[in-house]
């Protein structure tokens, strides 16, 4: 599936089937509204995750999350499942609880800097080393850290986040801008509609020739409708258990 597919449905509804050549709206609109819109899908939907390991570190339990993951869904070290809280239930229920130490049996998020987590207690061990290069290494500038993307590592006593995904390059950098020509991936051609529905929205929304208040509402009304629908696709497919796995 590519971005072209998008731009189709977006041009029928312009009543250009031909592509956007009135000048009323551009392509180049047309990519900066899909720039804004397929991010914001992704991250509400969660229809895509991303698995990225972390090298832990003797007495130093906050590390940041990478620009790959809009939000942190699960948190695992040595492939257990870690327990979510937060800071208030930490205080009420620990004494002291940030001199703890220990193997990590808990995280939480809040009380902290943007896209952090925070383990408990405090890892009172080193994790094994991420590898400067090779497949799937990634080195978020922010944090001076080395991560891998894509798997498990439960024999390496490291932590795992899983999350929902923000678009990517093929080298595994945050995409930031789009052409007619790149491919969609991580979601089904069946989301095509109502990506067309967002992109709508802003177009009519957006202060120009186009603009079109109703048409605006419907579209968004219609795009939020898809937003609905594939977050329940994502909640009924990690509800259930085909494969006995659990």
């Amino acid at each position: 599936m590519l971005v072209s597919d998008v731009y189709r449905r977006v041009c029928t509804r312009l009543l250009e089937p031909a592509g956007l050549q009135s000048g009323i709206t551009t392509v180049d609109d047309f990519l900066l509204s899909f720039g804004d819109v397929f991010p914001d899908f992704m991250e509400r939907t969660g229809v895509a995750k991303i698995i990225i390991t972390g090298a832990i570190h003797f007495g130093i339990s906050a590390y940041q999350v990478p620009d790959q993951i809009s939000h942190v869904d699960a948190v695992f070290v040595s492939g257990r499942l870690l327990r979510r809280t937060n800071m208030q239930d930490l205080d009420n229920g620990t004494y002291q609880w940030r001199k703890r130490t220990g193997i990590p049996s808990a995280f939480h998020e809040d009380g902290l800097p943007v896209k952090q987590i925070e383990l408990y207690p405090q890892p009172v061990y080193e994790g094994q080393a991420i590898p400067t290069e090779g497949p799937g290494v990634i080195f978020p500038p922010e944090t001076d850290e080395y991560m891998i993307v894509g798997d498990f590592y439960p024999p390496w006593r490291d932590y795992t986040l899983v999350g929902s995904q923000v678009p990517l390059n093929p080298d595994l950098t945050v995409k930031t801008s789009w052409l007619l020509t790149d491919s969609i991936d991580g979601i089904p051609r069946s989301a095509v509609p109502y990506l067309a529905f967002g992109v709508g929205a802003e177009i009519f929304s957006d202060d120009s020739e186009a603009k079109d208040a109703a048409r605006a509402k419907y579209c968004e009304t219609r795009y939020e409708e898809g937003v609905a629908v594939f977050r329940q696709i994502v909640a009924e497919r990690f509800s259930s258990d085909p494969d006995n796995a659990m």
